[in-house]
């Protein structure tokens, strides 16, 4: 047992503290001693301290830990504990309160009290340090609590107990099984003989049960079976008996309890939003020692579990109000938006959709017939796919309010379904449609005569070239047809698809240019009115 006294000026923040732990639900009131009632520990304190106001600190304050592999006590006897202590150090008919803490992975209490006494007298605290120390060690000798040494020496011995699994060490076997049960009896996350057992055989240690619940302690070899002589848990310092496990086993049980409740309230908050931002939400896992483990099988992930890294311990999503429904709909990548404002996020990012699209106007946007799967989309980029497709119907619904408010829609002003390419204009579909339509009109409308190769010209296309000299002619054509187009662009073929270059080298394939030798023998053998 480990007491630490400290001192103060107010007995509010004091009180208030751990008043505020009680309200948690990680710490309890076990105790009052000469307070008339729990709602009055600060107001009695306050009283008593006013009897000499020439104390400018008051306050006493103080905390007993325990080892983390001590036995677990219950509420009387951590009780009697204090009251001794307090008797020892002269504060016994003061008025104290003591609260049991569970915020930590050791066993601890704290007592409030004053260094005033009923008659308005300061109790001395003349090397009272030391005066705790020597109280602790005769309070654990009595009730059987293990001895904490305080010094340096016994400090790294305790460290040393401390030991990472693998082969055991059958020279200094007593040892080793004391090492292993200690490590062990420190995991939070044993809360079954079962769980005890498999973790002793990381550290190669085995134990048996007799039917009586006598318990004892061997190594064992690779095989699992005994290697050493059994040790009793009796003759181990710190008697992990059969009780004293199932002690351990229920504090275990105990504080995981306390850690789910804590963490499913503080897994509260992601019920306020409809989008987390990603960084946000690893921020709230790392600040409280959490992990994501998705579980997954053949047809992917269905569903998750938090590891709480700080005892070891996993917990069903479920348990703390957590889905895997919900993570994969509310993380995002850009936004976070609460609920209750998805309307709003939609009309601003409807804004962002007609500022990208500055060159038409709403009008046209909306009579797009694509305009909400636009919208839905813009949607799916600020957030993700699982959202945009839980508010589809809300984004629906807004595109039909907006084209109400537009009634006239003129067909001239709709936009084309399928967008076009940079550089793509039908300015250039009209000069080539034009260039052909003149050019046929001057050889009266018969500028190639496929059937009587013996008259067409030098350069044009002959029924009976080869593919590759097919290819070259129907490119000298073509750039003899669109002379008229600006000098900066140049048509080049590729199997018979175009492609307009201009002079800053962007390629763009022209949508209604898909060349074949049916269309050029089409609109070079038809009437002037053809078109490509």
């Amino acid at each position: 047992m480990i007491p630490k006294i400290t001192s103060g000026k107010t007995f509010g923040g004091l009180v208030g503290y751990n008043e505020k732990k009680v309200a948690m639900g990680t710490a309890e009131l076990i105790g009052i001693e000469n307070i008339p009632s729990p709602n009055v520990i600060k107001e009695t304190l306050e009283q008593v301290a006013s009897f000499n106001p020439l104390c400018l600190k008051s306050t006493f304050h103080v905390s007993l830990s325990f080892p983390p592999n001590e036995r677990t006590l219950d509420n009387a006897t951590l009780q009697a504990i204090a009251n001794e202590f307090m008797e020892g150090m002269g504060y016994r008919d003061n008025p104290y309160a003591i609260y049991r803490h569970y915020d930590t992975d050791n066993q601890h209490i704290h007592i409030v009290s004053t260094r005033i006494d009923w008659h308005g007298k300061r109790i001395s605290d003349f090397q009272e340090r030391r005066k705790a120390g020597k109280l602790a060690t005769e309070i654990e000798r009595k009730y059987g609590l293990i001895v904490v040494e305080r010094n340096k020496k016994s400090k790294k011995e305790t460290q040393a107990r401390r030991i990472k699994p693998g082969p055991a060490d059958k020279a200094n076997a007593r040892q080793h099984i004391i090492n292993a049960i200690a490590s062990c009896l420190e995991m939070k996350n044993i809360t079954s003989i079962g769980n005890f057992v498999e973790r002793l055989k990381d550290y190669s240690v085995g134990m048996r049960i007799s039917e009586k619940k006598a318990v004892c302690y061997f190594i064992v070899d690779e095989n699992g079976r005994q290697a050493t002589p059994a040790v009793s848990a009796s003759a181990i310092p710190f008697k992990p008996t059969y009780r004293r496990l199932g002690n351990v086993i229920g504090r275990n049980k105990k504080l995981i309890t306390l850690r789910r409740n804590e963490l499913k309230r503080k897994f509260n908050w992601l019920h306020n939003y409809s989008v987390v931002r990603q960084t946000t939400f690893d921020n709230f896992l790392k600040e409280n020692q959490l992990q994501i483990l998705y579980v997954k099988n053949a047809g992917g992930i269905y569903g998750v579990k938090i590891l709480d890294t700080k005892n070891n311990v996993e917990y069903k999503g479920s348990d703390l109000g957590v889905s895997w429904t919900q993570l994969r709909t509310q993380l995002s990548q850009k936004i976070t938006v609460k609920k209750g404002d998805e309307l709003e996020f939609i009309q601003n990012t409807y804004a962002i959709f007609l500022n990208s699209n500055k060159k038409y106007k709403e009008s046209q946007l909306l009579a797009n017939e694509n305009i909400k799967l636009l919208l839905c989309k813009t949607v799916e980029n600020a957030t993700n796919t699982y959202y945009a497709e839980s508010v589809k119907a809300l984004i629906d619904n807004f595109i039909d309010e907006k084209i109400k408010t537009l009634p006239e829609i003129k067909e001239k002003e709709k936009m084309p379904t399928e967008p076009r390419l940079k550089g793509h204009s039908r300015h250039f579909s009209d000069k080539i449609t034009q260039a052909i339509t003149e050019a046929s009109s001057a050889h009266h409308g018969n500028l190639f005569d496929f059937k009587s190769p013996q008259n067409a010209p030098k350069g044009v296309i002959r029924e009976d070239d080869d593919d590759e000299d097919l290819k070259t002619r129907i490119k000298i054509v073509l750039v003899k047809v669109i002379k008229e187009l600006p000098a900066t662009w140049v048509i080049i073929l590729k199997r018979f698809n175009v492609f307009l270059i201009n002079s800053t080298r962007s390629v763009t394939k022209l949508a209604f240019a898909d060349f074949s030798v049916t269309h050029i023998k089409q609109a070079f053998t038809t009437a002037p009115t053809a078109s490509l």
